[in-house]
Protein backbone atom coordinates (compact mmCIF):
# COMPACT_ATOMS: atom_id res chain seq x y z
CA UNK A 1 0.00 0.00 0.00
CA UNK A 2 0.66 3.17 -0.74
CA UNK A 3 0.70 5.70 2.57
CA UNK A 4 1.42 9.34 2.93
CA UNK A 5 2.23 10.38 6.76
CA UNK A 6 2.25 14.14 7.41
CA UNK A 7 3.85 15.18 10.31
CA UNK A 8 5.33 18.74 10.65
CA UNK A 9 8.37 18.15 12.94
CA UNK A 10 9.76 14.86 12.12
CA UNK A 11 12.34 13.43 14.01
CA UNK A 12 14.95 10.81 12.42
CA UNK A 13 17.41 9.19 15.31
CA UNK A 14 20.32 10.93 14.54
CA UNK A 15 17.56 14.48 15.65
CA UNK A 16 17.29 15.24 18.67
CA UNK A 17 13.56 14.71 19.91
CA UNK A 18 10.80 12.08 19.92
CA UNK A 19 10.75 9.71 16.53
CA UNK A 20 7.27 7.88 17.19
CA UNK A 21 6.42 8.78 13.69
CA UNK A 22 10.04 8.09 12.20
CA UNK A 23 9.42 4.28 13.85
CA UNK A 24 5.74 4.14 12.91
CA UNK A 25 6.41 4.92 9.46
CA UNK A 26 9.69 2.68 9.44
CA UNK A 27 7.72 -0.47 10.33
CA UNK A 28 5.21 0.18 7.72
CA UNK A 29 8.59 -0.13 5.25
CA UNK A 30 9.59 -3.45 7.12
CA UNK A 31 5.78 -4.76 6.50
CA UNK A 32 6.29 -3.88 2.44
CA UNK A 33 4.07 -0.64 2.38
CA UNK A 34 5.59 2.92 0.44
CA UNK A 35 5.31 5.44 2.63
CA UNK A 36 5.97 9.34 1.67
CA UNK A 37 6.50 11.63 5.09
CA UNK A 38 5.69 14.89 4.41
CA UNK A 39 7.34 17.11 6.70
CA UNK A 40 9.16 20.55 8.13
CA UNK A 41 12.69 21.04 7.50
CA UNK A 42 13.59 23.31 10.53
CA UNK A 43 17.08 24.27 10.47
CA UNK A 44 17.79 28.15 8.88
CA UNK A 45 20.19 27.13 5.95
CA UNK A 46 20.42 27.83 2.46
CA UNK A 47 17.37 25.63 1.65
CA UNK A 48 14.91 27.06 0.47
CA UNK A 49 12.72 24.88 -1.56
CA UNK A 50 10.92 20.66 -1.30
CA UNK A 51 14.12 18.11 -1.04
CA UNK A 52 13.66 14.38 -1.09
CA UNK A 53 15.51 12.12 1.50
CA UNK A 54 15.57 8.61 2.05
CA UNK A 55 15.16 7.47 5.55
CA UNK A 56 15.35 4.01 5.99
CA UNK A 57 13.60 3.34 3.15
CA UNK A 58 10.79 6.35 4.70
CA UNK A 59 10.79 8.52 1.04
CA UNK A 60 11.20 11.74 3.44
CA UNK A 61 9.41 15.40 1.41
CA UNK A 62 11.12 18.26 3.10
CA UNK A 63 9.72 21.44 3.14
CA UNK A 64 11.79 24.28 4.54
CA UNK A 65 10.10 26.01 7.14
CA UNK A 66 11.92 27.75 10.03
CA UNK A 67 10.80 26.68 13.78
CA UNK A 68 12.46 27.76 17.13
CA UNK A 69 10.78 27.45 20.32
CA UNK A 70 12.03 31.33 20.66
CA UNK A 71 10.14 32.40 18.04
CA UNK A 72 6.96 34.38 19.04
CA UNK A 73 2.94 33.01 19.19
CA UNK A 74 2.22 34.67 16.04
CA UNK A 75 5.33 33.51 14.37
CA UNK A 76 4.21 29.94 15.26
CA UNK A 77 1.37 30.47 13.90
CA UNK A 78 2.83 31.30 10.82
CA UNK A 79 5.27 28.50 10.61
CA UNK A 80 2.27 26.44 11.13
CA UNK A 81 0.54 27.87 8.65
CA UNK A 82 3.67 27.94 5.78
CA UNK A 83 3.72 24.13 6.40
CA UNK A 84 -0.03 23.47 5.84
CA UNK A 85 -0.38 25.52 2.88
CA UNK A 86 2.94 24.43 1.15
CA UNK A 87 2.36 20.41 2.22
CA UNK A 88 -1.34 19.97 1.02
CA UNK A 89 -0.19 19.74 -2.39
CA UNK A 90 2.92 17.25 -1.77
CA UNK A 91 0.72 15.45 0.20
CA UNK A 92 -1.93 14.60 -2.32
CA UNK A 93 1.05 14.18 -5.02
CA UNK A 94 1.45 10.53 -3.06
CA UNK A 95 -2.10 9.30 -3.71
CA UNK A 96 -2.11 6.50 -0.68
CA UNK A 97 -4.12 6.55 2.44
CA UNK A 98 -2.94 9.56 4.58
CA UNK A 99 -1.94 9.21 8.28
CA UNK A 100 -1.62 12.32 10.72
CA UNK A 101 0.56 12.30 13.66
CA UNK A 102 -1.46 11.85 17.05
CA UNK A 103 -4.04 10.05 18.82
CA UNK A 104 -4.34 6.57 18.70
CA UNK A 105 -3.09 6.50 14.53
CA UNK A 106 0.55 5.67 16.39
CA UNK A 107 -0.10 2.29 16.92
CA UNK A 108 2.84 -0.03 17.95
CA UNK A 109 2.58 -2.48 15.82
CA UNK A 110 2.95 -1.84 11.84
CA UNK A 111 -0.19 -3.81 11.24
CA UNK A 112 -2.60 -1.82 13.20
CA UNK A 113 -1.06 1.10 12.22
CA UNK A 114 -1.66 0.73 8.59
CA UNK A 115 -5.20 0.26 9.29
CA UNK A 116 -5.04 3.27 11.84
CA UNK A 117 -3.57 5.28 8.70
CA UNK A 118 -6.74 4.46 6.59
CA UNK A 119 -9.18 5.09 9.40
CA UNK A 120 -7.89 8.38 9.71
CA UNK A 121 -7.80 9.10 6.27
CA UNK A 122 -11.96 7.81 5.65
CA UNK A 123 -13.27 8.81 8.70
CA UNK A 124 -11.61 12.32 8.87
CA UNK A 125 -12.51 13.94 11.82
CA UNK A 126 -12.73 11.30 13.65
CA UNK A 127 -9.76 9.69 16.13
CA UNK A 128 -8.14 6.56 14.19
CA UNK A 129 -9.50 4.54 16.92
CA UNK A 130 -13.23 5.29 16.94
CA UNK A 131 -15.88 3.04 14.87
CA UNK A 132 -17.48 4.83 11.78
Amino acid sequence: MRITYLHQYLNTPEMAGGTRSYEMARRLVANGHEVNMVTSWREEDERKDWFVTDEAGIRVHWLPVPYSNKMSHGERIRAFFRFAVGATPRAGAGRGPTCRNGGRAASRDSASASRGCVRAQRFSGRDAGEAP
